[in-house]
């Protein structure tokens, strides 16, 4: 399964189906013209998919805020964001990895660190706390 790497929300218009009462279609119209506001994920490479229609553009939004943690400002700029979001365990990991190793080091060779060196010790021990939920 892969993740949506951005998102767009449009208005839409539905269309009832001539041949098949009950079923529709939407088309992306004018504001002005909108039946219903859809949040659209997008991945790279295979376009856009649904995930939603809403009322109004409010609530689009804030369904965008509570799946992306940002105000919508427009479509496709949340992709920045969404690449550090998806690449948290990653990034969590490795930053973990580094601060094991230099503590090892700091046993195994008696290493002092320099100030600097201690506030990002503790900088990183902080962003490890916090985004895993775990005690510094």
């Amino acid at each position: 399964m892969k993740v949506y790497d951005n998102y767009e929300i449009s208005p839409c218009r539905r269309y009832e189906e001539p041949e098949s009462p009950g079923k529709f279609t939407f088309e992306v119209c004018e504001p002005h013209e909108a039946d219903v506001w859809t949040i659209y994920g997008h991945i790279t490479n295979e376009g856009v998919q649904a995930i939603g229609d809403f009322a109004n553009r409010q609530v689009a939004e804030e369904v965008f805020f509570h799946i992306t943690g940002l105000k919508f400002t427009g479509s496709y700029k949340a992709d920045a964001h969404l690449r550090v979001m998806h690449t948290r365990p990653k990034l969590l990991e490795a930053l973990d990895y580094l601060l094991t190793q230099t503590v090892d080091m700091d046993l195994k060779y008696g290493i002092t660190l320099s100030e600097g060196e201690q506030d990002a010790r503790a900088k990183a021990l902080a962003a490890i706390a916090e985004a895993t939920g775990r005690a510094a």
